[in-house]
């Protein structure tokens, strides 16, 4: 496998390593200060509303979930029904053919 030779992966693998190390020091950079706690504003939680719009018969949250979870299942089967092997999409053989293999085979 020519893609797998480690004069391919080197540089790949310093490509990334020095995007990865650019990406932290800008990060790094642009943080001026980490927050204290004791400076952090008070926790607002919506959980209460979230709760009843999941539960409440008006809005679509429920379907859509539904939806979202038929649309997973029917994309891993498509990826699944797609890379089967060639072998498992041949017909098979009728029991003529199996009998005329066996006969030839056993001369």
């Amino acid at each position: 496998l020519e893609e797998r030779k480690l004069s391919r992966v080197i540089p790949g693998t310093l490509i990334v390593g020095g995007a990865f190390a650019w990406i932290a020091m800008r990060i790094g950079t642009t943080m001026g200060s980490w927050a204290v706690a004791d400076e952090l504003p008070a926790v607002e939680t919506h959980a209460r509303e979230l709760g009843i719009g999941f539960l409440h018969p008006q809005q679509y949250l429920v379907p859509f979930e539904l939806a979202a979870y038929l649309l997973t299942v029917a994309l891993v089967a498509a990826v699944y029904i797609a890379r089967r092997k060639k072998a498992d999409l041949d017909p098979l053989p009728s029991p003529a053919e199996i009998a005329a293999k066996a006969a030839g085979g056993a001369q």
